[in-house]
């Protein structure tokens, strides 16, 4: 957290002008604005429709309602999912993300909602970005709003991983930072959802990078009221939906939101507190008379993580976290469940002993090395390799492999053994340690790949042959 912090401020120290001290956050009035906005908006039975109403009581303990309101929610939705036969009976998926987020923050397995799995929803990658980035963003937050493994649905021809969405809001980032729904301008509701997605993945030094700069683009939006405005900068207007959604980006970031760079004329906080009405609505536009709905929402949304922030320092969106995980860095990665199951083999190393680093190319001898462990060989010296010397720690890892002819060297006489492995190499190898165990395998053709294979993807692939050769 401290490295992901220094990361994004020192940022904004270089992209920044000085900015007024801020103003300390106040819990006692935060409280007492969000109680109001709960008594303004909070229905006589809640169902489908009142997820962020949801959240933000199990976010928060400021709605103060009671387990039979919460299990009246859980019911109604449960009726809802049975009439649509386990859908929403709405064909935006936001819609489903929103409600895997709420159920989530309750405590529910959203797999198993009444028997309903809305996760499901979320395997086709195809599906999930044909709303855009929203529902590429908070396709991402509720997944890892309970650390979910990537659902898995027989038939879909291209099925969804928390790296082709990344990837995708990454590719959206807008020249000079931030991001936006069109156009060239960034917008600071799509930078500030986008950020929310992200802030799971600083582990990877391009979005650590897209972060900072969406940070500091933000910082740079800000009105001098403290509110922001939307509309891709056709509005110059500021909008509590957009400050709230501010608000959410800096908790789940763990930047506090009284960080002087986000403190202009008047901080972050008062401003989104100055589109309160008398009745505890939020209006959505300052210069708007009466309170609005989903401006009330998100305000009380913001309001309830910023205070959740405040008191423990437990981030947005974060619910759940896997008990056992020995790697701080794959929680919320496409092949945790694998890198976990073999490093506690004795398989797979992490490069410390609490970071894994997934996203890391890896050289020929750690693939050398996983492979025959995987296998169970004995490690054997050979003297093919000039460039491996028999005082090296992966020349009995190297020789096992090149002995049992799973690997092969890059000339007679050189292994490369510190070169990375691309993808087709890799399959080789794994192909060939699965013939010479008996499992009947095709080797693939070779073809001089330029894809370096990650650290996570090996795990992926490597797990894949212990489990077939378990069945041996």
């Amino acid at each position: 957290m401290k490295k992901r912090m220094f990361a994004v401020l020192l940022a904004l120290a270089l992209a920044v002008s000085l900015t007024p001290m801020a103003a300390a956050y106040d819990a006692d009035k935060a409280e007492t604005a969000a109680k109001a906005a709960v008594a303004a908006i909070k229905k006589e039975e809640p169902a489908f429709g009142s997820e962020w109403l949801m959240v933000s009581d199990a976010t928060y303990t400021y709605c103060g309602f009671d387990e039979s309101y919460r299990s009246a929610y859980y019911n109604n939705l449960k009726a809802h999912l049975d009439e649509n036969d386990g859908g929403l009976g709405v064909n935006r998926f936001t819609e489903y993300e929103r409600v895997i987020i709420a159920v989530t923050a309750m405590g529910y397995d959203a797999a198993d909602i009444g028997g309903h799995d809305l996760l499901r929803r979320l395997a086709d990658y195809n599906d999930v970005k044909k709303q855009g980035i929203n529902s590429i963003a908070f396709g991402l937050i509720a997944l890892d709003s309970g650390c979910y493994d990537m659902p898995s649905v027989p038939g879909v021809t291209d099925p969804n991983s928390r790296k082709k969405m990344v990837d995708n809001i990454l590719s959206r980032e807008i020249e000079g930072g931030g991001f936006a729904l069109y156009g060239k301008a960034a917008d600071a509701d799509i930078t500030a959802m986008a950020l929310q997605a992200l802030s799971r993945y600083t582990y990877r030094a391009d979005v650590r990078a897209a972060v900072e700069r969406a940070v500091a683009e933000l910082s740079r939006q800000q009105l001098p009221n403290g509110s922001f405005a939307s509309l891709s900068g056709l509005s110059t207007e500021g909008t509590a939906e957009s400050t709230a959604q501010v608000v959410l980006a800096l908790t789940a970031l763990g930047i506090s939101v009284d960080d002087p760079h986000f403190t202009k004329d008047v901080s972050l906080m008062d401003a989104l507190l100055a589109f309160q009405l008398p009745d505890g609505s939020f209006r959505h536009l300052m210069s708007d008379a009466e309170g609005d709905y989903a401006a009330t929402l998100q305000s009380l949304h913001a309001l309830s993580a910023a205070a959740r922030f405040a008191g423990n320092g437990t981030p947005a969106y974060v619910y759940s976290v896997p008990e056992s995980s020995r790697f701080t860095d794959v929680v919320y990665n496409d092949y945790r469940a694998e890198i976990e199951a073999l490093a506690e083999l004795g398989i797979i190393d992490g490069m410390t002993d609490t970071t894994f680093e997934p996203e890391a190319t890896m050289t020929r001898a750690q693939f050398a090395a996983i492979v025959v462990r995987t296998l169970g060989l004995e490690q054997k010296t050979v003297t093919v390799f000039e460039d491996v010397p028999a005082d090296e720690w992966y020349a009995g890892v190297v020789g096992a492999a090149y002995s049992a002819g799973i690997i092969q060297g890059c000339s007679d006489t050189i292994f490369d053994p510190e070169g990375t492995i691309t993808d087709i190499e890799a399959f080789i190898m794994l192909s060939r340690a699965a013939g010479i165990s008996g499992i009947e395998e095709s080797e693939p053709e070779w073809y001089a790949s330029e894809y370096d294979i990650t650290r996570g993807e090996v795990a992926g692939e490597v797990y894949v042959l212990y489990n077939r050769l378990k069945e041996i």
